[in-house]
């Protein structure tokens, strides 16, 4: 590298510096770059979960659920290197975003489904839960989950195993 080079980067460090040293307030990034994202392993990369038929009287009482349906994700091209997590542990594993769509979440539950309509009829007063069957631990909905949400990355490739569920939200 030449003289000329090197002087123009350390004039532009220390442009950056004397900016960050002027200001009163602090800044925090915070994020992760990942090697690859785990994708569906299905050739239309859609599932589709039967929740089954209940009758309403079953939901009267906040908190009543339907029966756990069990479900499959299956992945392919997951992360396999190991990464340090924020409790300090270093594994191969990923973080799940299960993301709704047109309906988004249940007002003050925030990870439960909103359940869609059908011929403009939409049931209400109850919500869609996931949970990771391995762990039994719910699995945040538009959002990153926590330590306690991370998938170990077994194999590639690899198939989760899930539980979803109607929540009662509020008493009829």
């Amino acid at each position: 590298m030449n003289k000329v080079t090197k002087t123009a980067i350390a004039g532009l460090l220390a442009l950056f510096a004397g900016n960050a040293a002027a200001t009163d307030g602090e800044i925090v990034f915070d994020g992760e770059i990942l090697k690859s994202a785990c994708e569906i392993n299905d050739s239309d990369k859609k599932i589709e979960v039967a929740l089954g038929h209940y009758n309403a009287e079953q939901f009267r009482n906040i908190g009543e659920r339907s029966p756990k349906i069990p479900f499959t994700i299956p992945l392919v091209n997951c992360p396999m290197t190991g990464w340090e997590h924020d409790n300090g542990n270093v594994e191969a594993s990923f973080r799940l975003w299960l993301e709704t769509r047109d309906n988004g979440t249940v007002p003050n539950f925030p990870n439960l489904a909103k359940v869609g309509s059908f011929a403009g009829i939409a049931a209400t007063g109850v919500g869609i839960r996931i949970d990771d069957a391995e762990s039994g631990n719910i699995m945040p909905l538009n959002a990153m989950g926590n330590d306690n949400t991370v998938i170990r990355s077994r194999r590639n490739p690899m198939v989760l195993s899930m539980l979803t569920s109607s929540l009662t939200t509020y008493q009829p």
